[in-house]
């Protein structure tokens, strides 16, 4: 319910689709965020939450996929070296950074969001 709000909020942020970015927002009192994708900037007819869960000995990055009831629709590891994301355990696949799947990557590998 809490990203519910949280949602609503953000969405009142994003005027306009043109120059539209996710935005960081705040999910624990542990300094943990979550990034907002609205129908604005992923071209998606719902908004989600995409958030960093941990990094493994390898060095690939675990992103959590979750709607605004904070249930799991998904989950993808960023190879932040070789530039690839894996969906859902599917096969790796170089990121498009002309896409929402380049802000995924921006996330995980933290460099900035455009």
């Amino acid at each position: 319910m809490k990203k519910f709000f949280i949602a609503a909020i953000g969405a009142l942020t994003l005027a306009a689709p043109v120059g539209a970015v996710p935005i960081e927002i705040p999910i624990g009192l542990d300094g943990r965020t979550a990034w907002i994708f609205s129908p604005d900037t992923s071209g998606d007819d719902f908004t989600y939450f995409v958030e960093v869960l941990r990094q493994d000995v390898e060095g690939d990055i675990l992103l959590n996929y979750t709607n605004i009831d904070n249930e799991s629709i998904g989950y993808a590891w960023v190879d932040c070296k070789r530039d690839q994301i894996s969906f859902d355990g599917g096969k790796w696949e170089y990121v498009d950074h002309r896409n929402t799947v380049g802000w995924h990557s921006d996330i995980a590998c933290g460099r900035p969001v455009r």
